[in-house]
């Protein structure tokens, strides 16, 4: 899923708030989530992405990772959180 445009709640923040819908983003209906992790590329990327790593996968690179048993995503659910980046 692509993210807004960040916030900056205070001097040293900054903010991204998510969220992920079944009804929307139908490619996620049924997988078990047991971890979200904040990846950041340094191209443009078409989303939905789903390919295999090699030369056409874009060059991501991770920022943060939780352990965080969602469960498995239902098609009707709806899901959101926010990631607080601390400098």
């Amino acid at each position: 899923m692509a993210l807004p445009a960040p916030t900056f709640p205070q001097a040293g923040q900054c903010e991204f708030s998510w969220s992920l819908s079944g009804a929307t983003d139908t490619g996620a209906v049924g997988i078990n989530v047991q971890e979200l992790a904040f990846y950041a590329n340094t191209g443009a990327v078409a989303l939905p992405i789903a390919r295999a790593s090699g030369a056409a996968a874009p060059n991501m690179t991770m920022y943060a990772h939780i352990l965080l048993p969602v469960g498995v995503i239902a098609s009707n659910g709806n899901y959101s959180g926010t990631w607080t980046f601390v400098a």
